[in-house]
């Protein structure tokens, strides 16, 4: 944003201060004016690929892990076909159980985790598909059982079924957080109100001819008097020209105030 107050930051902060506090004193207009605020606050610049956080990689690095255990532990252990005729029943559940434990203690840590805003509906898509696979051939398992010519014995098939099954049901738990957690455009979304009011707000001032709404603050221009020779003849100037909201909103806009520290009283 280009600026338009004139000053350095901390003059535009210290005269914004002075604003908000005369501001207080009229609750009709700081109660519809302080909420708008934080919609004007500067936003941070979009995550790219170079400023993602450490932990956006290790929550990558686990769902990855996590599906591909699972993806493993059930193709192991699927119905006869040429990608599992090289296989013997006893190797493919000897990898088959512990990609499965794995799967399950990775996909206990994704349910607790948050996930990083802005990849909610990938996560979403990626983990249902896995879990449709994982539900397919869990379910081929429990109805065929050793009966298929692979030379699984019951014995052999309960320990993994159980642990899918439990697998299979966090799956589904962490899928559905992932689609119910707000969409990733909910900031935007949420606040679009509030923007469409600050930029209203922004654009009721016109910097080129005096606001005659504020020509008449006295208190307002009594509080810059007083702040002759400890700041510019020209920030004074502009101050007393925009009055104490105009300066306030483009204080906040330009990043000279936190919003955040704005309270009613």
């Amino acid at each position: 944003m280009t600026r338009r107050l004139h000053g350095e930051r901390a003059e535009v902060a210290r005269l914004a201060g002075v604003a908000a506090d005369l501001l207080r004193r009229r609750p009709e207009v700081a109660r519809r004016l302080f909420p708008d605020l934080s919609a004007l606050s500067p936003q941070p610049e979009p995550e790219t690929k170079s400023s993602r956080r450490p932990g956006f990689w290790a929550w990558v690095t686990l769902m990855c892990l996590c599906l591909l255990a699972a993806v493993t532990a059930v193709s192991l252990v699927g119905p006869y076909s040429s990608r599992t005729r090289w296989i013997s029943a006893e190797r493919a559940l000897e990898i088959g159980m512990p990609a499965v434990i794995i799967a399950v203690v990775l996909a206990v840590v994704l349910v607790v985790v948050r996930h990083p805003v802005g990849y909610g509906r990938v996560a979403t898509i990626v983990t249902g598909v896995a879990a449709v696979l994982v539900a397919a051939l869990w379910s081929y398992r429990l109805i065929v059982g050793s009966g298929d010519g692979r030379d699984f014995s019951d014995v052999d098939l309960t320990g993994w079924a159980i642990w899918t099954g439990v697998l299979l049901v966090l799956m589904v738990r962490f899928a559905r957080r992932y689609h119910e957690a707000p969409p990733d455009d909910v900031l935007a979304r949420d606040t679009a109100k509030q923007r469409r009011r600050a930029a209203k707000e922004l654009s009721r001032y016109d910097f080129t001819v005096e606001n005659p709404t504020v020509r008449q603050d006295v208190e307002w221009r009594g509080r810059l008097a007083a702040l002759e020779g400890e700041m510019s003849a020209e920030v004074l100037a502009q101050a007393k020209r925009l009055g104490p909201r105009a300066w306030l909103v483009w204080a906040v806009a330009e990043g000279a105030l936190d919003p955040a520290t704005l309270r009613l009283r």
